[in-house]
């Protein structure tokens, strides 16, 4: 075992299980409401919503910053 790890004192993991609970509750009930309001499961909601392609930030010296289609 690595000695340069530093392990979650008590409180931090505490702390961490209640955002991970947290966070699987809330999932859940975003999910819920998809599901009530539009029949759509999250994977559906993912899968219908991806972008055909992704807008990236490009720049260069003399163009400056602008938008432009990635891959």
């Amino acid at each position: 075992m690595n000695d340069d790890v530093r392990w979650l004192t008590p409180r931090e993991q505490d702390a961490w299980q209640a955002f991970t609970e947290m966070h699987r509750r809330f999932d859940r009930a975003i999910e819920h409401r998809l599901n009530l309001d539009s029949g759509l499961s999250m994977a559906d909601y993912d899968v219908a919503f991806v972008p055909v392609w992704s807008v990236s930030l490009a720049s260069s010296a003399d163009e400056g910053q602008r938008l432009r289609r990635s891959g």
